[in-house]
């Protein structure tokens, strides 16, 4: 059996950041959505001698305005679960 895998959107939020430490240290796998590239190495520190492991896809979730264009963002990460952590 695979480790649930959480797509988390908006990776670089308070919220978020606290909760994916938390995740991964119990084997989930995590895909975090950001739009600024600037922080993509911040967010991959999380991941660091964790027991899950940790994606990051740059993506602005402004860009997101049909179910069309949602669905193929679930497509590409095939995610479990979906959290909104966005502000």
């Amino acid at each position: 059996m695979s480790a649930p895998h959480v797509l988390l959107l908006g990776g670089h939020g308070k919220v978020a950041m606290k909760l994916t430490p938390l995740l991964l240290a119990r084997g989930w796998d995590v895909t975090s959505v950001i739009r600024n590239p600037e922080h993509e190495r911040k967010i991959l520190e999380l991941g660091a001698g964790q027991k899950g492991t940790l994606d990051v896809l740059l993506s602005s979730l402004e860009d997101v305005k049909s179910v069309g264009d949602a669905q193929s963002i679930l497509d590409r990460v095939s995610p479990d679960y979906v959290v909104w952590a966005a502000g």
